[in-house]
């Protein structure tokens, strides 16, 4: 990444940082220095937006007055419909605030043994993750 910066004119240092050190940093809102990799969706999930754009939680990578908001008018909604709108408001702002920097994009697929897995529900990546393990079915 920092030969594509490079390219462009962006002057950068690598730094490797041991992960205790970037957890403390962003708890302590002290990450605007650096770009942590992370793998997440171009829109994020209610779940991605709680952990890390909204200030009672313990990640803060961006934040403001307007998420703060919206994620609490997200988690009161229950309409789906509504969800959808208030989601799309959310990733909308975030990405005219360049809040993050979607440089690639990694589909993620999921495979189960059918003789173990009978149904999972799964709505995709949660903060960029396999997630909702408990939605799971056993097979009989």
């Amino acid at each position: 990444m920092a030969l594509y910066f490079n390219d462009v004119g962006i002057q950068t240092t690598i730094e490797p940082i041991d992960v205790q050190k970037v957890r403390s940093m962003g708890r302590a809102k002290e990450m605007g220095c650096c770009i942590e990799p992370n793998i997440i969706g171009l829109r994020p999930t209610e779940e991605w937006t709680r952990t890390v754009h909204y200030s009672k939680t313990n990640g803060h990578l961006f934040e403001d007055e307007f998420l703060e908001k919206k994620y609490e008018e997200l988690a009161r909604t229950v309409d789906p419909q509504d969800r959808e709108r208030v989601a799309r408001e959310i990733g909308d702002h975030l990405f005219e605030e360049f809040a993050d920097m979607p440089l690639i994009s990694i589909f993620n697929e999921v495979a189960v043994n059918p003789k173990v897995v009978s149904e999972w529900t799964y709505p995709g990546p949660g903060a960029g993750r396999s997630t909702h393990f408990h939605l799971l079915k056993a097979a009989k």
